[in-house]
């Protein structure tokens, strides 16, 4: 994916704040799981996620990750994504964050 697509990781990114206001709270869930959630076919190979057909680098899957959790609380969801804080625990789109609250 390439500054080009930014409309696909920007419409990616509006269905998974829609999906989140279906999750109870207090659910742990990662950026991941939610982009599994809103894709019909999902799956990773050789280094590259794929999500509907749209292939997504590394870089891609972190600036997803950092766009989810840096605007939720403007689409009006409250994460806490401290309850792993200090863990060593592999790629941050991998890790959870707990929905606190829905506005």
């Amino acid at each position: 994916m390439t500054t080009n697509n930014k409309h696909i990781k920007e419409a990616l990114l509006t269905k998974m704040f829609e999906k989140t206001k279906e999750i109870p709270l207090g659910t742990e869930i990662c950026t991941s799981e939610l982009m599994k959630l809103v894709s019909n076919d999902s799956s990773y190979k050789d280094g590259n996620y794929t999500y509907d057909g749209v292939s997504l680098k590394m870089k891609d899957m972190f600036d997803l990750d950092y766009k989810y959790k840096t605007q939720a609380k403007k689409h009006g969801i409250i994460i806490d994504d401290t309850i792993h804080a200090g863990e060593v625990l592999g790629m941050p789109f991998h890790i959870g964050f707990l929905i606190k609250e829905i506005k």
